[in-house]
């Protein structure tokens, strides 16, 4: 059956009333990116358009229009909410993060501790986040050069079936094995074993089987799964610009609808009624002729 389309609106609105919540608490300021921008090499995804003169994306993504726009070595925090195209041309809205120019520790460790922020607050208990490293992977794929996107994919998939059949070396296929199978939270893998040693045992995981793939990752990707859901939830990874370090996440905003457990039924009663309280902490003083600001 057909979802009620103003039932789900309302959800979504209050699900984005509690995540802007949690990024003003973390001193993140929401960026306003153009729908379509001009075509250029460091520009990703998005849908191709011309108007017979020039090249333009439409909906690029929104990670490498962000990290287009940094001219100066700081430190940024970043969030948004934006549509993107999916595989089968269809859209559905995201939301994510970005956390350039400090320590790449402080940036993964504080990214990850936003995403279980956002997912504690919209009610998402049962979750957990799985961490892995591309380059650790890379360093036995660049030994087969020729099956490495077939045995990403197989990986990806979680299809070792594939990599059985493969006609590579037996150590190849053992190194392949223990990247696909292990999962826990002492790697013996520096820098995946230095982040999850700062996140809570309950939610976080190294699985060096963790592939999520965008040309700009450097090293250390993660996923973001529940139980009530048959797909990750969204994700993330780290990158370079202008010689800073980057890490970021986006999570689909209507995959999150489907799974948080309350209504925008709740979200108004209880916003309702924390307006009415602070207004009424500041009635009598106003009645009485003295100036109060109110915040809310």
């Amino acid at each position: 059956m057909k979802k009620d389309f103003f039932s789900e609106n309302g959800k979504i609105a209050g699900l984005s009333k509690r995540i802007r919540a949690v990024f003003d608490d973390w001193n993140y300021e929401e960026i306003f990116l153009p729908f379509m921008e001009e075509y250029t090499d460091s520009l990703r995804g998005g849908l191709k358009h011309t108007d017979g003169k020039r090249f333009y994306l439409i909906k690029p993504d929104v990670t490498s229009q962000i990290i287009d726009r940094m001219k100066q070595r700081k430190t940024y925090r970043y969030f948004y909410f934006s549509d993107y195209f999916l595989g089968d041309g269809s859209c559905s809205i995201q939301f994510g993060a970005e956390f350039v120019g400090a320590n790449p520790l402080q940036e993964k460790v504080e990214i990850l501790e936003v995403v279980a922020s956002i997912l504690r607050a919209v009610d998402v208990s049962d979750f957990y986040v799985d961490v892995g490293s591309l380059k650790h992977l890379n360093e036995i794929l660049a030994k087969i050069p020729e099956r490495r996107r077939e045995a990403m994919e197989a990986l990806k998939s979680r299809n070792f079936t594939v990599i059985e059949d493969m006609n590579i070396d037996e150590e190849i296929k053992e190194a392949l094995w223990k990247i696909f199978s292990f999962r826990g939270r002492k790697s013996g893998i520096p820098q995946l074993d230095g982040i999850v040693d700062h996140l809570p045992e309950e939610h976080f995981f190294i699985d060096t089987g963790t592939v999520r793939y965008l040309d700009y990752y450097e090293d250390i990707v993660f996923e973001v799964y529940t139980p009530s859901s048959g797909k990750a939830l969204g994700g993330g990874g780290d990158y370079a610009v202008k010689e800073m370090a980057g890490f970021g996440f986006s999570m689909d905003l209507r995959g999150l609808a489907e799974v948080a457990p309350f209504n925008s039924t709740m979200i108004r009663e209880q916003s309702g009624k924390k307006r009415r309280t602070k207004y009424a902490e500041v009635k009598n003083p106003i009645l009485n002729g003295k100036t109060v600001e109110v915040t809310v």
